[in-house]
């Protein structure tokens, strides 16, 4: 493991259109540091209002069923609210978020997994119509 593996990673939130753009990157495990752990995990949580999310998950490093708990809560309340969510994940590691596919199970049209943001948005985009 690299030193900076404690290190909470980031979660940067914009506004882009009609869609919530979520960044997250770094690790989002439970042995962070606990006031980051604190930090990302009330950012997540404050994303739950929106309808239309792109969960950009590209650069997260380490991630545990904590921080997959995190998504699944953030993306069924979406979901629940008749919104859809993209999901962006990094190509070169296909496998890397499995455990939070296999969480996820199949959501049928609200939920997309990709590895093109072009194509993510434009789905998103659908949803107003």
């Amino acid at each position: 493991m690299t030193a900076d593996w404690q290190k909470p990673g980031s979660v940067v939130v914009s506004q882009e259109a009609d869609s919530c753009v979520v960044r997250v990157s770094g690790n989002l495990h439970r042995d962070i540091d606990a006031v980051g752990r604190e930090v990302m995990a009330r950012g997540i949580r404050e994303l739950a209002g929106n309808v239309r999310l792109l969960l950009n998950l590209r650069d997260v490093v380490t991630i545990d069923s904590w921080g997959e708990g995190l998504l699944v809560d953030l993306i069924m309340d979406v979901v629940a609210a008749s919104g859809r969510v993209a999901i962006l994940e990094d190509p070169n590691r296909p496998y890397f978020l499995r455990g939070l596919f296999a969480d996820l199970g199949d959501q049928g049209e609200a939920v997309l997994r990709c590895t093109d943001e072009a194509k993510a948005k434009t789905w998103l985009g659908e949803a107003r119509a």
